[in-house]
């Protein structure tokens, strides 16, 4: 999936800062958006995290075609959760900042 569909999917403003939301708030809003295009599932185990420990991604879409991972931070992308999306999400692999809200390519 391209960032740009995914980004209309989402349908949140690129750039605002939704810091005063709650993460699992913020995430809630995310997993809705997604519902109405597709499946969610939300904190899949992976098995490397980047460090030899487990871990979970926030969230996996699938579009009917693909699995697309998605991990949410706050400010920005953390060098795990780079690690767990591209290693799960093989080229389909974000990661999203909701402060201010972007869409990452790991």
């Amino acid at each position: 999936m391209k960032k740009k569909e995914l980004k209309r999917l989402i349908g949140l403003k690129e750039g605002y800062d939704y810091g005063e939301i709650p993460a699992l708030e913020f995430e809630d809003t995310v997993v809705r958006s997604l519902e109405r295009h597709g499946h969610v599932s939300r904190q899949v185990w992976v098995e490397d995290r980047g460090d030899g420990r487990g871990g979970r991604i926030d969230v996996v879409f699938n579009d009917g075609k693909d699995d697309i991972a998605i991990e949410i931070d706050r400010k920005t992308p953390r060098k795990k959760s780079r690690f767990k999306v591209k290693k799960y999400g093989q080229g389909n692999a974000f990661v999203i900042t909701r402060s201010p809200f972007g869409l990452h390519i790991p």
